[in-house]
């Protein structure tokens, strides 16, 4: 199936851009980017933008794959990929869709006015979450491909992370939360969820991004020496901070704060509130109008 891999970013985000485009020019995808010139209220508003974009692309375009501009593509998309289509992933016995991988085309114009339409109702909750409340109350069909969190030898097609294995097709880091952690977590997780310090939520960034070895980043901060680049990481054992690449040296932070291991962010990460997470909470909450419900 033809494609063209679509996307849009903001000014500070426009470096990633141009790692998918030469992506996008290595594979032989074409490639749209919508550059802003604006930054968002909130990351909310950047969320619920995507969808009109999509919109419009589909219009333009045909088939699109969308892909968060801080994605890229590890290996060549296979033919068993088509619209419409989403990353599933699943924590303990609960699962949810993200759109950061999504493929559509002209058929799905009509669930996108849909979805733009709840997210304007619902627009405290970020897209994901309209969209996972309308696919089981509406009972879209769609293709599922697996996201993995923190797990490196999983065989899923999509990480969530800088890592990748035979298996991955597109890699899907969250680094790109490294400047203002904060108010992702605070987007994903409500405003109870903010309970650590900056420091802490970069920790977790860097456990599920890092693609090297844990131990080996351990022994080099534990050494009096200067900075140390691996991985597209930055390590100084002699003033103790480190980061992405991208934003080294400006906003290096403490490397010593907690977790301080791979084991206890993934448990932390993969330990659910009991009643069930913020997501559950917020589908629970959400009502069709009476002319979407699927009539008997």
């Amino acid at each position: 199936m033809s494609f063209t891999v679509i996307s849009y970013c903001t000014e500070d985000f426009a470096f990633f851009a141009d790692h998918l485009e030469s992506d996008c020019e290595m594979f032989g995808y074409p490639f749209h980017c919508r550059k802003l010139q604006h930054r968002f209220q909130n990351v909310i508003h950047a969320f619920d933008y995507k969808i009109g974009f999509i919109q419009d692309a589909i219009q333009t375009f045909g088939t699109v794959l969308w892909l968060d501009v801080e994605c890229r593509i590890i290996r060549d998309v296979p033919p068993t990929w088509s619209a419409p289509l989403i990353t599933d992933y699943r924590i303990g016995s609960q699962h949810g869709l993200s759109s950061g991988v999504l493929m559509l085309g002209e058929e799905q114009l009509p669930w996108l006015k849909v979805w733009k339409k709840y997210a304007g109702k619902y627009p405290k909750y970020p897209d994901d979450f309209i969209l996972d409340f309308l696919m089981h109350n509406l009972a879209w069909p769609i293709k599922t491909i697996e996201m993995s969190f923190y797990d490196q030898a999983s065989d899923a097609v999509v990480s969530r992370g800088e890592w990748s294995r035979p298996e991955t097709i597109i890699a899907h880091p969250s680094t790109n939360r490294w400047p203002d952690p904060s108010r992702y977590r605070r987007a994903f997780g409500g405003r109870r969820a903010i309970k650590s310090d900056r420091s802490r939520q970069r920790k977790h960034i860097f456990y599920r991004n890092y693609s090297g070895d844990f131990d080996e980043v351990d022994d080099i901060m534990r050494q009096a020496q200067g900075p140390v680049e691996m991985n597209e990481w930055v390590f100084d054992g002699l003033c103790g901070v480190y980061s992405p690449l991208a934003y080294w040296p400006k906003m290096a932070d403490n490397y010593f704060s907690k977790p301080r291991s791979l084991e206890a962010s993934a448990r932390a990460f993969f330990t659910r509130p009991k009643g069930g997470g913020y997501r559950d909470k917020v589908i629970k909450r959400m009502k069709l109008d009476k002319n979407d419900r699927i009539k008997s």
